[in-house]
């Protein structure tokens, strides 16, 4: 076994792939009800857990992104 092997949630395969949601922040005028246009990638919110933090292999990826799973 790997040191730091991951199987893909949905074959049991080596994972290759780590899919995770993130939060991004924008500025908010509420005279204009215009946002930002350029936005912050906030890291430090909450680390990415259970279905916020998906493994899979490259098949199954493409498979999940092409709605097949």
């Amino acid at each position: 076994m790997r040191k730091f092997e991951i199987k893909c949630e949905n074959c049991g395969k080596l994972a290759t792939i780590n899919v995770q949601k993130v939060w991004i922040k924008w500025k908010y005028n509420p005279k204009t009800g215009g946002y930002s246009k350029k936005h912050e990638l906030l890291y430090d919110i909450d680390s990415a857990t259970g279905s916020e933090n998906l493994h899979l292999c490259k098949k199954c990826f493409l498979k999940r992104r092409n709605g097949k799973i």
